[in-house]
């Protein structure tokens, strides 16, 4: 998961930093991916907060799954936010600690899916 505002891990990559693309690139490369991603919107759940997330998942020896949270900055999206000034705008459309604690495919369809 990347937010598209994250000062400190930059969308687009750095001189140290692989881009959004280029990681999930890299881990759909390793887990020997499908080129067809099975995608979704994410509820917007506080359409006040100026974000919104959807998700993308890849089958092959293990999915990857990317999370894009539009407008957040840096750090686990939480439905109580955090302060933004050094970290950047927080999505509360979304929890890791509550949607995120198991990776497990089960969860993670259960959660948006049903």
């Amino acid at each position: 998961m990347l937010g598209t505002e994250d000062p400190m891990k930059p969308w687009s990559g750095n001189q140290d930093q692989m881009s959004a693309v280029e990681t999930v690139a890299y881990w759909r490369r390793v887990n020997r991916c499908s080129d067809q991603a099975k995608q979704w919107e994410l509820p917007d759940r506080d359409p006040r907060d100026g974000c919104r997330a959807h998700a993308k998942q890849w089958t092959g020896n293990a999915p990857v799954v990317f999370y894009t949270m539009e407008g957040h900055g840096h750090g686990w999206p939480r439905e109580g936010g955090r302060g933004e000034s050094r970290t950047g705008p927080k999505t509360r459309d979304i929890s890791a600690q509550k949607n995120f604690g198991s990776s497990s495919k089960k969860n993670i369809e259960k959660t948006y899916h049903d």
